[in-house]
């Protein structure tokens, strides 16, 4: 057990620090102090769902991509009459359903979905991964906010956006088990092409890195 134990300490400790290198300087996709915090994020496997092994260009990219929820003052995911309900029949009843997604940083949409279904609870779109959101190229990388509701997406393709500006809200759509907004970073490989995926690139939050359990 000290070995195990050893091991999760060192995965949860060093997925946490800083990181040097290239990263993008965002602002917070979310309202301060509304809830939302990241359920997988960090530097480590242990914390980071996106962080591993893969040959894949798309999954590398996403290396160091967030998923982030939305909790109640008690920590409560569910709203506020379905805490005892163990399973959720719907996205409605998750608090993140319906929050609204502003974008991190000014850009160019250069990929745009908004006509896809909010899967049920228990249900995942294998085809259409990121369901409905945008890809924006900001300066030298492109970033992605993904899971949004159908018919919420507000900027169009070719739109020039500015950090802040609401971009949609959370639904449902794409390969998700629940309503949360999936957002990486990485660097454009061919200008404008948001399907050629380039190498995954660290975020910070006005100046702050962020990992499981950091709330915005």
């Amino acid at each position: 057990l000290f070995p195990l134990g050893g091991y999760l300490f060192l995965q949860g400790s060093t997925g946490r620090v800083q990181p040097d290198g290239d990263f993008i300087a965002l602002t917070p996709p979310f309202k301060i102090n509304e809830g939302a915090c990241v359920l997988s994020g960090g530097l480590s496997p242990l914390l980071n769902f996106h962080n591993f092994p893969s040959q894949d260009p798309r999954d590398i990219a996403q290396t160091y991509g967030l998923d982030i929820i939305k909790t109640r003052a008690n920590g409560f995911r569910t709203t506020l009459g379905n805490t005892l309900n163990p399973k959720p029949k719907t996205p409605e009843q998750y608090e993140m359903f319906n929050t609204a997604v502003f974008s991190p940083c000014k850009g160019l949409v250069v990929e745009y979905e908004n006509s896809l279904p909010d899967q049920p609870i228990g249900g995942s779109d294998k085809v259409n991964t990121g369901g409905n959101g945008v890809v924006l190229a900001c300066g030298k990388y492109h970033v992605h906010l993904h899971h949004l509701k159908q018919g919420s997406v507000i900027p169009q393709l070719g739109e020039v956006i500015e950090a802040g500006q609401k971009v949609g809200e959370i639904g449902n759509s794409g390969n998700t088990i629940e309503p949360h907004l999936h957002l990486h970073a990485e660097t454009i490989v061919e200008s404008g092409n948001a399907d050629r995926h380039g190498e995954p690139v660290h975020m910070r939050f006005n100046g702050q890195f962020i990992a499981r359990g950091d709330c915005f």
